[in-house]
């Protein structure tokens, strides 16, 4: 997941529409299942990185509406 985010987050900074990067993250994180198993700072992590793609889709709202 960590590297779908940032792929989305540099189409982002380049100006690009994210909206298909985001999506390959979010299918992923959900691949991914939830925190079970896994240690506080995978959690955190994870937590990052979805209020990541919150504010992409915020900006993607903003940028690239009626696209």
């Amino acid at each position: 997941m960590p590297d779908a985010v940032r792929h989305a987050l540099v189409r982002a900074l380049a100006g690009a529409d994210p909206a298909e990067p985001v999506a390959r993250a979010r299918v992923i994180g959900a691949q991914q299942g939830g925190p079970a198993g896994s240690g506080r700072h995978d959690s955190l992590l994870r937590g990052i990185l979805l209020l990541v793609l919150d504010r992409l889709d915020d900006y993607r709202e903003a940028h690239f509406a009626g696209r």
